[in-house]
């Protein structure tokens, strides 16, 4: 499965994902996540993260197969 998504990267650095996740929040009473949560809740589902390509500022491919 490829998901094109923010990722918010770990750190206290300025990323967009970090505005993003707090109008996420605010707006639509959702979040965006760490690559350690797309992990957990990939795994949920059986799959696995091969890759993580970050294409820009604002969205990661993350490449996940079947565990």
């Amino acid at each position: 499965m490829l998901v094109a998504e923010t990722v918010v990267p770990p750190g206290n650095t300025p990323h967009y994902s970090k505005l993003d996740d707090i109008e996420m929040l605010v707006v639509a009473g959702g979040a965006d996540r760490t690559e350690s949560e797309w992990t957990r809740l990939l795994s949920s589902a059986g799959l696995r993260i091969d890759r993580s390509i970050a294409c820009n500022d604002r969205f990661t491919l993350l490449e996940a197969f079947r565990a």
